[in-house]
C-alpha cells in the first residue's frame, strides 16, 4: 500500500486495505491491534486502524480523513532489500461495536514521519493483521472523548458506503452453546441494525439460525429456530415490523467453519441477518 507521496495532480496518494472481524468489537473491551511490515524503498510510520459500521466505497486514491484509533507511531526503516519483517503493536479500547475496518495511513504527508525521500513515495507491504481481547481489561467506562472520536469517524464515512451493497449485509452475532440468549455483544449490534432499519422503510430482512455439530440433527434444528425466535424478539421491541422479517432455521447445516475445533464450532452458533431491498 502507499502511504506516503503525491499523485501527480498534488493530492496525498494512498492506498487502504478493507476487511470484516470474524465478529463485532464489545464496547468497553481492550483490545490489541497489531501486523507486521516490510517497506519498500523507504521507510515511514502512522499505519493504522479505523472501524466503521460499514464497508465503504473510495475510489479517489487520496487520504481517507478518518482518526485511527490505534497507529505506528515509530518509523520502520527500510532494511536494504533484506526481506525484513518488523512487528508493529497497539492498542484500544472499543467504543463501538462494529466490524468492519479500514488499515493505511490516516495522516497528511506533513504528520507523517519517514527515512528519507528520495523517490518521493512510500510503499509497505504488511501481512499477519491481529485483532484480538488483551488479558488485561480496563475497570473505567469508556471516555467520551474516545466516543466522539469514533463518532466523527462515522459522520466522515457518510455517502461512502460500498457499492452493491446494504450496511449490514451478511451481519452474524453468535451465541454460547447450547443456548439461544442474547449476548451483550449481540444486543448492541442488534441496537444498530434496528436504527438502520428504521431509516431505511422499504428494507426487509432475513435471519437465518444456525447451531454446532454437538447434539442430534432434530436438537441442533430447534436450536436454531430458538436462535432466530431470540433475534426477532429483540428487533421487535426496539420497534422493527414483524412483516419486515423473515427466518429461516438451518441446524447444523452449512457451518461457517469446521466443527472439529471449539474455535470453528463457537462460529457455528450464529444467526446470519442479510438485507433484502424492496
Amino acid at each position: 500500500m502507499n502511504v506516503y507521496g503525491e499523485s501527480y495532480l498534488g493530492d496525498a496518494r494512498r492506498e487502504y486495505i478493507q476487511g470484516t472481524l470474524a465478529r463485532p468489537l464489545t464496547v468497553g473491551r481492550k483490545y490489541v491491534f497489531e501486523f507486521w511490515v516490510h517497506y519498500h524503498c523507504e521507510g515511514a510510520n502512522n499505519i493504522g486502524i479505523v472501524f466503521l459500521p460499514n464497508k465503504i466505497a473510495d475510489e479517489s486514491g487520496g487520504l481517507l480523513k478518518f482518526e485511527p484509533v490505534a497507529h505506528q507511531k515509530d518509523v520502520t526503516k527500510y532494511d536494504n532489500g533484506k526481506d525484513t519483517w518488523t512487528l508493529v503493536r497497539g492498542t484500544f479500547v472499543a467504543a463501538k461495536p462494529f466490524e468492519s475496518f479500514i488499515i493505511g495511513n490516516f495522516f497528511p504527508d506533513s504528520l507523517t514521519q519517514i527515512e528519507d525521500n528520495g523517490y518521493g513515495h512510500h510503499f509497505a507491504y504488511i501481512d499477519d493483521i491481529l485483532v484480538n481481547e488483551t488479558k488485561d481489561q480496563p475497570s473505567a467506562p469508556v471516555s467520551q472523548a474516545e466516543i466522539e472520536k469514533w463518532d466523527k469517524n462515522v459522520v466522515a464515512s457518510k455517502n461512502m458506503t460500498a457499492k452493491g451493497g446494504n450496511p449490514s449485509d451478511a451481519q452474524k452475532v453468535y451465541f454460547e452453546i447450547a443456548s439461544a440468549e442474547i449476548l451483550p455483544e449481540t444486543a448492541a449490534t442488534l441496537d444498530k441494525i434496528a436504527t438502520e432499519l428504521s431509516q431505511k422503510p422499504n428494507a426487509k430482512i432475513e435471519l437465518s439460525g444456525f447451531a454446532s455439530s454437538e447434539g442430534s440433527d432434530a436438537y441442533n434444528k430447534q436450536l436454531s429456530k430458538r436462535r432466530n425466535q431470540s433475534v426477532r424478539k429483540y428487533l421487535l421491541s426496539k420497534g422493527v415490523a414483524s412483516s419486515n422479517i423473515s427466518l429461516t432455521a438451518f441446524g447444523e447445516r452449512n457451518p461457517a467453519e469446521s466443527n472439529d475445533t471449539e474455535e470453528g464450532r463457537s462460529k457455528n452458533r450464529r444467526v446470519e441477518i442479510v438485507w433484502r431491498e424492496e
